[in-house]
Formats: C-alpha cells, structure tokens, sequence
C-alpha cells in the first residue's frame, strides 16, 4: 500500500497504521516476511489468475513463455518450474 512508491513516506505509512488500529479495534497485527514469495509462485497459478483478466491468447502464451525460460546464475543455465522474473533479483 505504501511501500516504494512515489509521494508516499514511511511517516505516512506509519501514520495510516495507527488510524487503522486505533479506529477499528484491532485485535492483533501480523507481521509476514514475503522473502521467498517470488521464488515460489506456481507457474500454473499465475496463468490461471491472469486468464481471469486478460482473454487475449497471444499475452496468454507470451507469459507461459517468459515464465518458462529458466535463468542463467554463475553462466549456469536453471529451468524454472516456479518462480518469476522477480526470482533473478532476490536471488542475486
């Protein structure tokens, strides 16, 4: 919601934070590490979400593509069979 985008702060996440707590009787707050969350995205999950979107079947196979065609890591080559592009930079 506010992390990394243009015009936001960490002061006004912070201060959103508190409305919501103190304005809605918050119970408890959960915090989640999502390090590896792009590591392990299930290729045929993400097809299926954005064929919920998107009818067009040339962008269709242009994402079953680009999520198929694996990374190089130390001039090694890598088949993916889950992960996405993402994957590249939290790895490195």
């Amino acid at each position: 919601m506010m992390g990394f985008r243009p015009g936001r702060s960490c002061h006004q996440a912070l201060r959103k934070l508190n409305q919501m707590i103190e304005g809605n009787g918050t119970s408890y707050v959960l915090d989640a590490d999502i390090k590896g969350f792009f590591i392990h995205l299930d290729h045929e999950w993400i097809v299926q979400f954005i064929e919920m979107r998107i009818k067009d079947p040339n962008i269709i196979r242009l994402v079953k593509r680009t999520l198929k065609s694996g990374i190089i890591e130390d001039y090694h080559y890598e088949e993916t069979g889950e992960g996405s592009e993402q994957e590249v930079c939290v790895r490195q």
